[in-house]
């Protein structure tokens, strides 16, 4: 037979009571408090985590962004503005197929000094000069990796059946940094070679930039290379008496000097010229930051340029 078991007689003292009821609130709020720490972090780290992937999906927006700020920089553009249209129509080909109002000539992903000088190549890359027979020949933008200039050739044609008058201009639509002082700007026309540059600039007793003047007041045109050893001569474009293109050397001995820009908000600004109906010109523009210039130094590098060029018909 199974024998009952007796019911404990111990009582606990009100002391011993109270000692066990608080170390039962311990146990319950320490572990309350463990658990909010635990919820904590979890939703610390779940807002890291939250922020790390905006980022991550940010980070392709940004590089666009930025590369597309840098390539609009060296793009150029080329339109005709509301008094031409229907008179002159732009196109990268000769056949004038497809014709537009508006055109672009693409540039490098980025540009750095370099010189126009035939094996004078200052940043590793082959002088302008050595190319200039192929960017003559090529219709469109001529943009390689390795090239620190913007080129293109293109064509602008008389749509019209009478005889018009037109303008030319090339706007310099931002520069910062003094970027415009190294810049050459070459504008060939119909075998016509034209280079643009800001007048010579030095320093004045006080060391502050100044542009120079000859003794009668007039500024002095820049160089188009301006190098110490020798003067780098006017080029011209020839032909053989087989037809075949070739840079003519003219004026030995004697540096070829560049046309004013037209003011600081122009590079080009000529009104008047005349075109036949029918009648195409060809166009070929090389920009570039010309090396031996004393003005392209360290700190035009983070400087922007935009140019832009636009045609006109006399109303």
């Amino acid at each position: 037979m199974l024998k009952k078991q007796k019911k404990s007689t111990t009582e606990l003292t009100p002391e011993q009571a109270e000692i066990q009821r608080k170390k039962y609130e311990y146990v319950i709020q320490n572990k309350k408090t463990r658990q909010a720490v635990k919820h904590r972090k979890a939703v610390k780290w779940s807002a890291i985590i939250v922020v790390l992937l905006l980022l991550l999906a940010l980070i392709p927006f940004a590089f666009y962004v930025a590369v597309n700020k840098m390539v609009e920089y060296n793009n150029m553009q080329i339109l005709v503005e509301r008094s031409g249209i229907k008179v002159l129509s732009l196109s990268h080909s000769r056949d004038m197929q497809p014709g537009s109002e508006v055109i672009e000539i693409t540039g490098p992903e980025k540009m750095t000094n370099t010189t126009f000088a035939s094996g004078k190549s200052l940043a590793g890359n082959t002088a302008i000069e050595d190319k200039f027979l192929d960017i003559l020949a090529t219709d469109g933008s001529f943009t390689f990796r390795d090239d620190y200039f913007v080129a293109g050739t293109f064509y602008m044609r008389n749509v019209s059946d009478k005889t018009q008058l037109y303008g030319e201009k090339m706007h310099l639509d931002k520069a910062t940094f003094g970027a415009q002082h190294a810049l050459r700007v070459m504008v060939v026309k119909n075998d016509e070679i034209s280079v643009y540059a800001t007048p010579q600039r030095g320093k004045d007793k006080d060391g502050n930039d100044m542009v120079l003047t000859d003794e009668e007041g007039n500024t002095l045109p820049e160089k188009v290379v301006p190098m110490k050893q020798k003067p780098y001569s006017e080029r011209k474009i020839a032909y053989d008496e087989n037809g075949n293109r070739y840079i003519q050397e003219v004026n030995a001995g004697e540096y070829w000097t560049c046309k004013n820009f037209y003011d600081d908000e122009y590079v080009v600004n000529t009104e008047g010229i005349e075109i036949a109906p029918g009648e195409i010109v060809k166009y070929t523009v090389i920009i570039w930051f010309e090396g031996y210039d004393a003005q392209c130094v360290d700190d035009i590098l983070n400087g922007e340029i935009k140019l832009s060029m636009s045609f006109s018909c006399a109303e």
